[in-house]
């Protein structure tokens, strides 16, 4: 699982969510919704949301609020072991619809809930390397010149190109002008 939305829909009016961290009230959340995320997931609606990017090495789940009511609602690191509940609060005006990876939504009336945990079962997952077709010399060579915790790691890599991390904006009209 990358992610799971419980969000307002089509319905105009503001959720009302109950978050539940294993069986202690978190928070009533008001806002467009609730995103429950995977480390995996982390660079998908919940970073659009404002929530944190986070390597998938750590064990974590993170609930980002989408659109929250209060200024104050940030999005959450918890721990890969938590059980969370999401639960659509009797005081909300309208149900919610829940869907997992942009998977199509489920209407979840208020009163009612999700459950989300790990599994004890992890599933098996193949990583792609970079090394897969260079000699060991060149491996060496790599590690000599980044170091041992450089070689390999995709993330990193994938952070600066694809989301291009922390790149400065340029004004392609400014620089044109000699500004």
């Amino acid at each position: 699982m990358n992610e799971v939305t419980l969000h307002r829909g089509r319905s105009p009016h503001l959720n009302v969510i109950d978050a539940y961290v294993d069986g202690q009230h978190l928070t009533e959340a008001m806002s467009d919704g609730l995103i429950l995320s995977t480390p995996t997931g982390s660079t998908a609606y919940s970073l659009s949301s404002g929530g944190p990017i986070v390597h998938p090495s750590v064990n974590a789940l993170l609930l980002t609020p989408i659109c929250p009511r209060s200024l104050s609602f940030r999005s959450l690191v918890l721990p890969g072991s938590s059980r969370v509940t999401l639960k659509v609060s009797r005081a909300s005006r309208a149900p919610a619809e829940v869907s997992m990876d942009g998977q199509e939504a489920r209407i979840l009336q208020p009163g009612q809930f999700i459950s989300v945990e790990a599994s004890p079962h992890p599933v098996p997952c193949i990583k792609r390397s970079a090394d897969l077709f260079t000699s060991r010399v060149d491996v060496e060579k790599k590690r000599t010149v980044m170091g041992e915790r450089g070689l390999g790691d995709d993330w990193v890599r994938d952070i600066n190109t694809l989301l291009q991390f922390n790149a400065s904006f340029k004004n392609k009209h400014l620089a044109t002008e000699g500004l």
